[in-house]
């Protein structure tokens, strides 16, 4: 017959022990720190702009301009499209839809820095069909963002 191996206690695994005098202190210390540290995380806002860090600095400042396009007054309009692209390119490849026929302009953002750019615009009825357009026009009141 085999002999039955008995499994010894494991050394490393310690049995709670009862909380003496300075260990209590220290351990209600660290409740006490901890409790303060969270309070202070908790008053600290959660978000912060990047742009702040560093004041007067703009990362879009140069990069991008603006441009602000006038719309018609067209009998009919329930909206509006607005078609526009760079002067190199041949087709139009950029589009504002839906523009509320209440507006009288309409400012195009984030259009790269020396670069001219053309737009035209249509009326949508109340079918969905695009049914007057503009002529093409140059955008010239190109702006800095």
């Amino acid at each position: 017959m085999k002999k039955k191996s008995v499994k010894k206690p494991n050394k490393s695994v310690r049995t709670p022990t009862k909380n003496k005098g300075l260990n209590w202190s220290w351990q209600r210390i660290t409740v006490v720190i901890s409790g303060i540290a969270l309070f202070l995380v908790i008053l600290t806002p959660l978000h912060r702009p990047v742009v702040n860090s560093v004041l007067g600095v703009s990362i879009v400042k140069g990069m991008y301009q603006e441009s602000v396009v006038p719309l018609p007054k067209v009998s009919g309009a329930v909206k509006y499209n607005i078609y526009y692209k760079s002067s190199a390119d041949s087709t139009f490849v950029n589009a504002v839809r839906n523009v509320n026929p209440r507006l009288v302009d309409y400012t195009i953002t984030y259009l790269k820095m020396n670069t001219g750019y053309q737009y035209k615009i249509s009326a949508v009825n109340n079918k969905g069909a695009e049914f007057w357009w503009s002529p093409t026009t140059n955008m010239t009141n190109l702006q800095s963002m």
